[in-house]
């Protein structure tokens, strides 16, 4: 887990008392270029299959979902502003996981602010992991 986005994901670990590097981090998602910046249906559609067999095999009571793209692949009913739906947790039973919304952490970089919402998701990850 390298770069500023991971700083910042880092920070907000530790700042809840936990360890970054007690995590499994997943990034396929964001591993193919991106037009416009944004992943595209077909982008998302491509990846899907891996990161659903990777959590299969891992089968993590928690998964922290960040950024819009992901979170509404995972949760696909989910309504309104990621902003607003960070630290939400959902149950997905197929996946028998928690699922916990999150901002993309780059949104930290574009507004300082943010980072208390990234500090509230991995607060919501170590009360649930108690």
């Amino acid at each position: 887990m390298n770069g500023s986005n991971a700083d910042y994901v880092r920070e907000a670990i530790e700042e809840t008392g936990g360890k970054w590097n007690k995590g499994f981090y997943y990034t396929a998602l964001c591993k193919v270029p991106k037009k416009d910046k944004k992943l595209s249906s077909k982008e998302i559609a491509d990846w899907k299959p891996l990161l659903m067999k990777e959590i299969e095999i891992i089968q993590p009571p928690v998964i922290v979902a960040l950024g819009s793209e992901i979170a509404r692949m995972l949760v696909p009913d989910l309504k309104g502003p990621i902003k607003e739906l960070a630290g939400k947790v959902v149950y997905n039973k197929d996946l028998d996981a928690n699922i916990v919304i999150g901002i993309t952490p780059g949104m930290v970089y574009v507004d300082e602010t943010a980072m208390d919402l990234l500090i509230k998701v991995f607060d919501t990850v170590r009360e649930l992991t108690e």
